[in-house]
């Protein structure tokens, strides 16, 4: 995953607002609704994401890797909106290039995982989130014949 791809998956999601500068992220400040959790600055996102993009390229497992770049996109907020929609398709795009379905979040489990976004945002533990969305995503895929080890 590069800056270039992020950008372009981004542009898809947010065509309607076009107002967004080429391949720049977000140069203001932005807010995630219902926690208290502070986003970090906006000079600091090319350098938080070249750093996440290094630590997250080097985690073998996808679903691993593919749920962390979900998460970190989230919380990181590299764009004005559109940031969870954005992560979650890259995050899509690792699982579906390593052989799986990709993820998706059903409207009656809209309501958990609000509760598990708000929780991991609040304290930017991992845990919790990364338990739910394993669970959530192998009880999916085991109905469809598919098995979250990872591929032989």
């Amino acid at each position: 995953m590069g800056r270039r791809v992020s950008w372009e998956i981004y542009t898809c999601i947010e065509k309607q607002n076009m107002a967004v500068q080429a391949m720049l992220f977000r140069d203001g400040i932005v807010f995630i609704q219902g926690t208290d959790y502070k986003v970090p600055p906006a000079d600091q996102l090319n350098a938080l994401f070249e750093q996440g993009r290094q630590v997250l390229a080097e985690i073998e497992d996808p679903l691993h890797r593919a749920f962390l770049v979900f998460l970190w996109g989230s919380l990181i907020q590299f764009f004005f909106d559109g940031n969870k929609r954005t992560s979650r398709f890259i995050c899509n795009g690792i699982l579906m290039s390593a052989g799986y379905p990709p993820m998706m979040i059903t409207a009656k489990e809209q309501l958990p995982y609000n509760q598990v976004m708000a929780r991991f945002n609040d304290t930017q533990d991992a845990t919790v989130a990364l338990v739910w969305f394993y669970g959530v995503y192998e009880e999916r895929i085991t109905q469809f014949g598919f098995s979250p080890s990872p591929q032989a």
